[in-house]
């Protein structure tokens, strides 16, 4: 059975949802591509509109390299239903996986 504890954490950031969640992700996307030669990140909805007030984007560089690491902010994308996302891709060369 899992504590309170592992239920609850505080984050970085003013809203810790828009740090913890991402870079959960990002560190299992990091895991199945560990070696490519860039990596791409869009963030949408809300985690586009409030990240880099809310230090999404730190809480991801600090899982992915910045020097090869793009982060694009875009806040006009809005899907019913869905108020914040994010899309991660690996580059090798010219390929890249999603």
């Amino acid at each position: 059975m899992k504590s309170i504890r592992d239920i609850y954490k505080i984050g970085r950031g003013p809203s810790s949802s828009h740090t913890m969640g991402p870079q959960a992700a990002v560190m299992r996307f990091a895991k199945e591509y560990p070696k490519a030669a860039k990596y791409k990140v869009i963030l949408y909805g809300s985690l586009a509109k409030t990240g880099k007030g809310h230090m999404t984007d730190t809480a991801i560089l600090e899982i992915l390299p910045a020097t090869t690491t793009e982060i694009f902010f875009c806040k006009a994308v809005f899907f019913i239903n869905i108020f914040c996302g994010f899309y991660f891709f690996a580059v090798k060369g010219n390929i890249a996986a999603a």
